[in-house]
């Protein structure tokens, strides 16, 4: 299917380059610019991944009250939030 460009009004060309790249698959190359052991951002990922794996671990198993539920459940959410983060900037930038 040929790609065609329509001229879309009041968006900006982050917005259209985004669109464009979510039809596209997956391809190898994607993935070798999340793995990138070699910069911080990778690892701060992969810490933030663990901690928000945890945070559910320790909801699912722990006899928490209401605001322990709502500081873990808060934490972990968190966690998620800047794991997404790192990986969408990882995926931004080329591969070192």
């Amino acid at each position: 299917m040929p790609h065609v460009q329509h001229p879309v009004p009041n968006v900006d060309s982050a917005a259209v380059c985004l669109a464009t790249d979510l039809r596209r698959p997956m391809t190898l190359q994607h993935l070798k610019r999340l793995w990138q052991p070699r910069r911080l951002l990778f690892w701060q990922m992969l810490i933030f991944n663990a901690f928000s794996s945890a945070c559910g671990w320790a909801l699912n198993t722990m006899q928490l009250n209401t605001a322990g539920q709502l500081l873990i459940g808060g934490l972990g959410l968190l966690n998620v939030v800047f794991g997404l983060a790192a990986a969408w900037a990882l995926m931004r930038d080329d591969a070192r």
